[in-house]
C-alpha cells in the first residue's frame, strides 16, 4: 500500500512540473508575440510635418491707400448771358485721396474704393470767365480683370457713383452759383507694382449725371499711388 502511494505522489508531482513548465512556455511566447509587433506611426497627426509656407509677396494688401492728382475735362450746360460754351478746361490741377478695401463680388475678386476728390475749371470769352469747382465722394466697386504673368501690371475696371457740391463764379456780374447733384462713373485703373507695399496708379473715369437741374459729364485722368 505504502508503495503504491508513493507511485502516485511521484506521478502527481511530475504532472504538476509538466504543467508548469507548459504554462512557462506559453507565458513566454505571449510575451513575444506581444513585444515581437513592429510599432507604427500613429495615423492621427499631431503637428505640422512641414514649415508654413511664406505668404505670397505678390499679393495686393487687403486695405491701401490712395493719394494721387487729377486733371479732367467737364461739360456743363450752366447758362450765360452771352451765349458761352459748355465745356469748362481746368484751371488747376486737381486732388484726390481715399482708401481701398479688398473684397469679393459673387466669384470675382476686386475692392471696394472711397475718396474725395476736388478739381478747377474755367472758361472765357473775351472779357468774361467763369471758374469753377467741383467736389465729389466716390464709391466704386472695382472688379480684378488682368494679371501679367509676371505680376509686373494689373487691370481692373469699376462702377460706381458720387455725390457732388460744385461751385461757380462770374468775375464780371460778381455773383457766385452753386448746386447739388450726383453722378453715375465708370472707372479703369492701370496698376504698376513698384513693391509689395506699393503701386504706381494710373486711371480713366467718366462720369454723367445731374448737378442743380443741369446736365453735367466729366472725364478725368489720374496718377497716383496705392500704399500700406
Amino acid at each position: 500500500m505504502m508503495n503504491k502511494i508513493i507511485v502516485f505522489l511521484f506521478l502527481f508531482s511530475m504532472s504538476q512540473y509538466a504543467f508548469a513548465v507548459k504554462d512557462k512556455s506559453k507565458d513566454k511566447n505571449d510575451l513575444d508575440k506581444i513585444y515581437s509587433v513592429p510599432i507604427k506611426k500613429s495615423e492621427i497627426l499631431i503637428e505640422n510635418p512641414s514649415p508654413l509656407m511664406a505668404k505670397n509677396y505678390n499679393e495686393r494688401p487687403a486695405h491701401l491707400f490712395y493719394l494721387g492728382i487729377v486733371r479732367g475735362s467737364l461739360t456743363y450746360k450752366l447758362p450765360t448771358l452771352n451765349g458761352l460754351t459748355t465745356d469748362f478746361s481746368p484751371s488747376l490741377v486737381g486732388m484726390s485721396a481715399g482708401i481701398k478695401t479688398a473684397n469679393n463680388l459673387y466669384l470675382f475678386k476686386g475692392n471696394l474704393e472711397l475718396d474725395g476728390e476736388w478739381q478747377s475749371f474755367k472758361r472765357e470769352s473775351g472779357n468774361f470767365s467763369q471758374k469753377l469747382n467741383v467736389f465729389q465722394l466716390n464709391v466704386i466697386q472695382n472688379i480684378d480683370l488682368y494679371w501679367s504673368s509676371k505680376r509686373s501690371f494689373f487691370f481692373s475696371a469699376g462702377l460706381g457713383f458720387a455725390p457732388v457740391y460744385l461751385t461757380a463764379e462770374q468775375s464780371i456780374f460778381g455773383n457766385s452759383y452753386s448746386a447739388f447733384g450726383a453722378m453715375g462713373l465708370l472707372k479703369f485703373d492701370f496698376i504698376f507694382p513698384i513693391k509689395r507695399k506699393y503701386e504706381l496708379d494710373l486711371n480713366l473715369k467718366g462720369g454723367w449725371g445731374n448737378v442743380g437741374g443741369h446736365e453735367i459729364f466729366l472725364s478725368t485722368v489720374g496718377l497716383g499711388l496705392n500704399f500700406e
